[in-house]
C-alpha cells in the first residue's frame, strides 16, 4: 500500500487507522487522515500530549523515530500537534517530503517555527495551511513568515486565515523569497474583511509575482469590483459601501497594472460569505442569497478580464466556492472566441465571456490540471454538526 486516506471522526477508527499506518510505513509514500470532529481533545495526560503522536501512531516521546521514511505527501486535518512538533517532524520524515497540507491542526505554529530555526533541508514544493479553529487575534503569523522564508523553491502556497489584514509585514517578502519558481498562489481569508492595510500589501504582492513567466493561477477571496475598479464608478458599482471604499479598490485593482498581470486563471473565492462554525450565528443571510447578490460584480470583473483592456493570458475565471466537491455556489467562466453569445429567447448578444459547460470542465486541461488549487483549503468540515 503506497497511499492511504481517511476521512472521519470517531476516536476507535483512529486507533485502527494508527495501526494500519504503523503496519504500512515502511513502504507508505503519501499520507491523508483528516479528522472531522471539530471538538477539541480532551487532554488525558498532564502536562497534556498529541494524541495523534503517542496514542495513534504510539511514538516514544522524545525518541524522534523515523516512521515513514518514503513518505512524500502529507496532509493532516483536525489534530493536536501538541508538545509533539519534534517527534512528528522526525516520524514523517519531513525533510523529505515535497507536498505538506496542514488544516485547523493544533500548534502548527511550534511546529513551523521548529522547522524555520532547525537545519533541516526543507523540499517541498506544496505547501497548504488552514488556520481556523484555534486563531489568536493576537497572531500575525510570524511564524509562517519564518518558515516560507527558510527554505525556496515553492511552486504552490494556499493559505486559508480569518484576517490577512493582521499579517506581518513579513509574510509578504516570504512569499516573494519563492517567485522564482511559484506558480500558484491562493490566500483566502473566513471574511471578506475589505481591509485597506491588507489590499495594499496583497497589491505589491501580486504585483511583484505578475511579472514572473512561471505564475499561473491566483487566488483571492474579496469583492469581484475591487479588482476592475481604478476609483471611478465602474459598471453594476452603485451601492454606498463600494464607493465609501475607493481608496482600497484602487489598491486592489488588477486595472492598474502595466503590464497586465499574466494569471491563466484567477479564483475569487466566496468563503468569506459561508462563514465557519464558530463565525455562523452572526450571519444572517444563506450562502445561496449572497452569491446571487454577487454574482453581478462578478460578471462586470469577467467583462473587464476577458476585453480588450483586461487580461491577456487569462483562460478560466472561477467563482464561488468548490472545496466541497460543489456543494457551495460556483461558477465557471472562460473566454468567449467569437464574442457572440446568443440567449434561451434568441437574442443575440456581444459579450467577451460564457460560461464553461459540464463537459468542458471534465475535458478541458487547464481545469483539471488545476482542481487541487480550485479546491484548496476547504473551510468547513466535510461532517457539520
Amino acid at each position: 500500500m503506497r497511499k492511504l486516506v481517511w476521512r472521519g471522526s470517531g476516536v476507535p477508527e483512529l486507533f485502527a487507522v494508527g495501526a494500519l499506518l504503523r503496519s504500512s510505513a515502511e513502504v507508505l509514500k503519501e499520507i491523508e487522515v483528516d479528522r472531522v470532529d471539530p471538538s477539541i481533545d480532551e487532554y488525558r495526560h498532564s502536562p497534556p500530549r498529541s494524541r495523534l503522536a503517542y496514542e495513534f501512531l504510539k511514538l516514544v516521546p522524545g525518541e524522534r523515530s523515523l516512521l515513514f521514511p518514503h513518505l512524500q505527501k502529507l496532509s493532516l486535518s483536525g489534530f493536536d500537534l501538541v508538545s509533539a512538533s519534534t517527534d512528528i517532524i522526525s516520524a514523517f520524515n519531513f525533510s523529505q517530503l515535497r507536498s505538506l497540507k496542514l488544516r485547523d491542526c493544533s500548534k502548527t505554529d511550534d511546529l513551523l517555527s521548529i522547522l524555520a530555526s532547525s537545519s533541516l533541508p526543507i523540499r517541498l514544493t506544496y505547501f497548504e495551511f488552514v488556520y481556523l479553529e484555534y486563531y489568536d487575534a493576537k497572531d500575525d503569523l510570524s511564524y509562517l513568515a519564518r518558515f516560507l522564508h527558510s527554505f525556496r523553491a515553492l511552486k504552490e502556497l494556499h493559505v486559508l486565515y480569518p484576517d490577512l489584514g493582521k499579517a506581518t509585514d513579513q509574510l509578504w517578502p516570504s512569499i516573494l523569497h519563492h517567485k522564482q519558481t511559484l506558480e500558484r498562489l491562493l490566500f483566502h481569508e473566513v471574511g471578506v474583511q475589505l481591509n485597506p492595510q491588507f489590499s495594499m500589501k496583497e497589491d505589491r504582492l501580486v504585483r511583484a509575482l505578475s511579472e514572473q513567466d512561471n505564475f499561473q493561477c491566483l487566488g483571492i477571496c474579496c469583492r469581484p469590483i475591487y479588482l476592475v475598479s481604478q476609483g471611478n464608478n465602474p459598471e453594476g458599482w452603485h451601492d454606498k459601501t463600494a464607493q465609501a471604499n475607493r481608496l482600497m479598490s484602487k489598491s486592489a485593482a488588477l486595472a492598474q497594472f502595466d503590464p497586465r498581470p499574466r494569471c491563466k486563471l484567477i479564483h475569487i473565492r466566496v468563503t468569506g460569505w459561508v462563514p465557519s462554525r464558530w463565525m455562523r450565528h452572526v450571519e444572517g443571510r444563506t450562502s445561496d442569497e449572497k452569491f446571487s447578490a454577487a454574482l453581478p460584480e462578478a460578471l462586470t470583473f469577467a467583462r473587464w478580464a476577458f476585453g480588450h483592456d483586461g487580461l491577456p493570458d487569462l483562460q478560466i475565471i472561477a467563482f464561488g466556492d468548490f472545496a466541497l466537491q460543489g456543494r457551495r455556489p460556483n461558477i465557471l467562466l472562460c473566454r468567449e472566441k467569437y464574442g457572440l453569445r446568443v440567449s434561451q429567447s434568441g437574442f443575440k448578444s456581444t459579450s467577451p465571456f460564457r460560461e464553461v459547460t459540464e463537459e468542458e470542465a471534465r475535458s478541458w486541461s487547464i481545469i483539471q490540471e488545476n482542481a487541487d488549487f480550485l479546491s484548496a483549503c476547504p473551510e468547513d468540515r466535510l461532517v457539520c454538526h
